[in-house]
């Protein structure tokens, strides 16, 4: 897939302002925690899949899937989960480059409009 079919990458943020009680400090910390992460997933996943560790990047899509979940975004969902099913299976290392190729664009992508959230969020303080 590429990366034109998600130049926008929705944020849906009813579900951190529930968790948060609708506190933006709490909102930015989760927002800037996810942020500053998410470069260190992808080169790990980039590195764990280079090196053919299948189950490392089933753990490590599992672990940021718990983190970004809160986001509302789908796609990435789908992202991630199908990284864990494909690295579990561990058999269609194409497939699996894939979706790693897929979750970098998204995560990027997703990563970007956090930032856009996080100034909206210090404006409006």
């Amino acid at each position: 897939m590429s990366l034109e079919s998600h130049n926008i990458i929705e944020l849906d943020l009813t579900q951190l302002e529930m968790l948060s009680d609708d506190d933006p400090e709490f909102m930015e910390q989760i927002l800037e925690m996810i942020s500053e992460q998410s470069p260190e997933v992808i080169q790990d996943m980039k590195t764990q899949f280079s090196q053919k560790e299948f189950m490392n990047v089933k753990k490590t899509a599992h672990k940021y899937k718990s983190s970004v979940n809160i986001l509302g975004n789908p796609v990435m969902t789908r992202i991630l989960k199908e990284l864990e099913d494909e690295a579990t299976k561990g058999e269609d290392e194409g497939k699996i480059g894939a979706l790693v190729q897929e979750f970098e664009q998204v995560c990027t992508s997703l990563v970007q409009q956090i930032d856009l959230e996080l100034a909206r969020l210090r404006e409006a303080a």
